[in-house]
């Protein structure tokens, strides 16, 4: 199961960490020298200047570590993940370890049971039963499989075209966002009303990853 849903790392998943965290970028001038290839006597960026650009470039790296700001009046219509779901988006991308990934749920009182189908390189295609359980805001996804775990999730945004939430697995502690959409191909008018509702719970359609994990062909 991928990382998405599960916790699991899968393969050599490992979340991003190129070491850019504000408390390893206020180096001195020597950080400097190290990748200009001068020695440090010839140096000509003072520390106070280069910590002063660190912190600028700290704040970006923080500004793009998006958290989303959920809705305050969200309401999920009865029988809303009733259907079949494509999660084609993700950020960060999860699909080098996952492709295919694909959803139906079915309604049993105030809750959902289905299925989870997904491509892996590691295991080939897998089919996994679930089950749904809604409450408020959030949306609890247990495996009741070979894969005995379960992980609850954000809703940001439902619509009658896709669903987007927000996933903290172990594997990604720092939470992801997903997409389902209804259809393995959206239209463009879809895409603009998703990348609008990302907006409005502060996330930015550009910084998600790659957006073909299910082939527009693709047929079930």
């Amino acid at each position: 199961m991928p990382d998405a849903f599960s916790g699991e790392t899968s393969g050599n998943y490992k979340p991003h960490d190129h070491g850019l965290q504000p408390e390893n970028l206020l180096q001195d001038h020597h950080t400097v020298n190290r990748f200009s290839g001068k020695s440090n006597s010839s140096a000509t960026v003072t520390k106070d200047k280069m910590k002063v650009v660190l912190i600028f470039i700290a704040a970006i790296l923080l500004a793009n570590a998006e958290k989303p700001c959920p809705p305050e009046n969200l309401e999920v219509p009865p029988g809303a993940f009733v259907g079949k779901w494509y999660l084609r988006s993700a950020s960060p991308d999860i699909f080098e370890n996952v492709t295919n990934v694909t959803e139906v749920y079915s309604a049993l009182g105030n809750d959902y049971f289905g299925n989870v189908t997904e491509v892996s390189p590691e295991y080939g295609q897998e089919l996994h039963r679930v089950n749904l359980t809604f409450s408020g805001k959030n949306l609890t996804l247990k495996i009741n499989d070979t894969h005995e775990y379960d992980t609850e999730s954000m809703i940001l945004a439902v619509d009658k075209d896709y669903v987007i939430s927000y996933v903290y697995p172990e594997a990604v502690p720092s939470g992801l966002a997903l997409i389902h959409y209804r259809q393995p191909c959206p239209k463009e008018d879809v895409i603009k009303r998703v990348k609008k509702a990302l907006k409005d719970v502060c996330l930015d359609y550009k910084y998600f990853g790659n957006d073909t994990s299910v082939p527009c062909d693709y047929m079930v």
